[in-house]
C-alpha cells in the first residue's frame, strides 16, 4: 500500500475515532435535545408523525428511528444519539466515495480533513437532532446519483420510491432531489443512447412522486412548523433578503466561516476556490455543475422567499457539496501551478499549502480530543443536588431549568431522585421573585437553573440576591443550583 492510500485511510479512521470518542463520553443532553427527548418519551409512533411539543421540529421517520432506539436500548443518552452517531460515521465514508471521483492526493486530503474534522459535523454527529442524518442523506443521494443514474424503468422506480421515503427522514433533501432531478434531465438531453431517457417524459413520474411525498409531509407535519410565529421570529435574522444586502452577505459569510473559520485569509481563499470550481465545472463537467449548484440555488431561493432559514444547523446538509466544490477549486489551482516554471511553481505551491492549512485549522474539532465537547451539563448538577439534604428545603426550578429537571427526574433511565420538602416548578415568563413571595422567610431555598443566558441570567441572579444570602452553589457548564438562607 502506497503512502497516499495509507494517509487517506488514516484520515478516515481518525475522523471515525473522534466521533466514537465524543459519543462514548456520553455528555449530558442540552436544552433542545432534552425537549426533543421528552417528545419521544411522551408520544407514540403515530403522534410522532405530526407536530411535536416544546417548540421542537424534526422529520417523522427520524423520530421513529430514535424512538425505536429508546424502546430497544432504554431512555438514555446513548440510545437517543445512536442514529445520529451512525449517520455521522457513515457520512464520512460516503463523502470519501464521492470525493475520490473528483480529487486525489493533496486536494482529497484537504476535503477529508475539512469534512471529517469539522467541529459542527462532530457536534451534530453526537447529539439528538436530525442534522447529522441530513448530511448522511445528502451524501447518500449524491453518491447514488453519480453511481446509479436512471437508465431503466427498474432504476426509475427505485429512485421514485427511495426519494419519496427519504423526504420523510430529512426535509432539506428536497433541495438535493431538485439538483438530482435537473441532473437526470441533463443526462436525458445529453445521452439519447439510453432508451429510457430519450425524452423527459420518463422523469415526470419520478419527480411527481417526490413532489407528492413532500406535499403529504407538508400537510401532516411541515405546515405547522413553517407557520409557527415562534420559529418565524427566531429565524428572521437568518433569511436572505434582496433589500438587506448586509444581512444577506453576513449569512453567506457565516456559512463559509462555519466551514473554514472566522479569519479573513481562509474566507477569501475559500471564495476563490469556490468560484474556480464553478467556472471549471461549468466549462468541463456541466452535469456535475448542475448536480452541485442546483441544491444551493434552490435552498437560497427558498430563503429569499422566507421559507427556509440559513441558520448554520439548517445548512449543514450542504456541507458535503460546499466542501467538495471548494476542494475541486483547490484541485484546479493545484494542477495549474504545475504549469509554472520552477521558482514560481514552488512559491505558489507554498502559498496554496499555507492557505489550505489556514482553512483546515479554523473549524477543526481537534480541540475536543483533550477537552470533551459539552454544551450544557444539567445532569451533573442534578446528580450533585440529589446528594444534598433537602428534607427541610424548598426547591425552585426555573422556567429554563424545567425541561432538564423533568427529563432527568422522570424520564431518564437512571432517574435522579431529588426529595425536597417542596418543589416549585416555575411558570413560563413569570419572575422568580413571585415564587419567593409564597415561601416563609425562615425556609431554606434551593434554586435550580440551566440554559439561562445574557440579560435573563443577570435578572434572575438579581432576584435571587434580593431574597437571601447565598450559602452554597453547585455549578457546571450552563447549569447551576444555589442554596439561599
Amino acid at each position: 500500500m502506497n503512502f497516499q492510500k495509507l494517509f487517506t485511510y488514516f484520515l478516515l479512521g481518525f475522523a471515525v475515532f473522534m466521533r466514537i470518542l465524543s459519543y462514548a463520553r456520553n455528555r449530558s443532553l442540552f436544552y433542545d435535545e432534552i425537549n426533543l427527548a421528552r417528545n419521544y418519551a411522551e408520544k407514540d409512533y403515530i403522534q410522532l408523525l405530526g407536530n411535536l411539543d416544546y417548540n421542537q421540529h424534526s422529520p417523522p421517520f427520524f423520530n421513529w428511528i430514535v424512538k425505536l432506539s429508546t424502546d430497544i436500548f432504554g431512555m438514555n443518552e446513548y440510545a437517543f444519539r445512536l442514529f445520529p452517531f451512525m449517520a455521522g460515521v457513515a457520512s464520512i465514508f460516503l463523502f470519501y466515495k464521492i470525493s475520490k471521483r473528483f480529487l486525489s492526493d493533496f486536494p482529497l486530503w484537504f476535503a477529508l480533513i475539512l469534512f471529517g474534522f469539522s467541529s459542527y459535523l462532530l457536534e451534530y454527529g453526537t447529539e439528538v437532532k436530525q442534522y447529522s442524518s441530513d448530511v448522511f442523506w445528502t451524501c447518500l443521494l449524491i453518491y447514488s446519483a453519480l453511481r446509479f443514474p436512471v437508465q431503466s424503468l427498474k432504476s426509475g422506480i427505485y429512485w421514485a420510491i427511495g426519494g419519496a421515503i427519504i423526504i420523510w427522514f430529512s426535509m432539506p433533501v428536497v433541495f438535493i432531489l431538485a439538483g438530482i432531478g435537473f441532473y437526470f434531465a441533463f443526462l436525458a438531453y445529453r445521452d439519447s443512447s439510453v432508451a429510457f431517457l430519450k425524452n423527459f417524459k420518463s422523469l415526470i413520474p419520478i419527480i411527481g412522486t417526490w413532489l407528492f411525498s413532500f406535499a403529504l409531509l407538508y400537510l401532516i407535519n411541515l405546515q405547522h412548523s413553517l407557520g409557527s410565529t415562534h420559529l418565524a421570529g427566531f429565524h428572521e435574522p437568518f433569511f436572505l433578503k434582496i433589500d438587506n444586502l448586509t444581512q444577506t452577505s453576513k449569512i453567506i459569510i457565516g456559512i463559509v466561516r462555519s466551514i473554514v473559520g472566522h479569519t479573513a485569509v481562509p474566507i477569501i481563499f475559500t471564495f476563490l476556490c469556490f468560484l474556480t470550481s464553478i467556472f471549471h465545472l461549468f466549462q468541463k463537467k456541466k452535469s456535475h455543475f448542475i448536480l452541485f449548484s442546483v441544491p444551493i440555488l434552490t435552498c437560497f431561493t427558498a430563503s429569499f422567499l422566507q421559507q427556509y432559514s440559513l441558520i448554520i444547523r439548517l445548512t449543514v446538509f450542504l456541507f458535503p457539496i460546499l466542501i467538495l466544490m471548494i476542494s475541486i477549486g483547490l484541485s484546479v489551482l493545484y494542477k495549474s501551478v504545475n504549469n509554472f516554471s520552477n521558482i514560481p511553481k514552488k512559491a505558489f505551491f507554498t502559498l496554496l499549502c499555507i492557505f489550505s492549512i489556514s482553512c483546515l485549522i479554523g473549524r477543526s474539532a481537534f480541540r475536543y480530543i483533550p477537552s470533551p465537547l459539552v454544551k450544557e451539563d444539567a445532569r451533573t448538577v442534578l446528580q450533585k443536588l440529589a446528594k444534598e439534604d433537602l428534607s427541610e428545603a424548598t426547591l425552585i426550578v426555573t422556567d429554563c431549568g424545567k425541561p432538564a429537571f423533568i427529563f432527568y427526574t422522570k424520564y431518564n433511565e437512571q432517574k435522579v431522585d431529588i426529595t425536597a420538602k417542596k418543589i416549585i416548578i416555575h411558570e413560563e415568563n413569570q419572575p422568580v421573585r413571585e415564587a419567593f413571595k409564597i415561601i416563609p422567610d425562615s425556609t431554606t431555598i434551593w434554586v435550580f437553573d440551566s440554559h439561562t443566558f445574557g440579560k435573563e441570567l443577570v435578572l434572575l441572579q438579581q432576584q435571587i440576591e434580593e431574597k437571601g444570602t447565598l450559602t452554597k452553589s453547585i455549578e457546571s457548564k450552563s447549569a447551576w443550583a444555589m442554596e439561599l438562607k
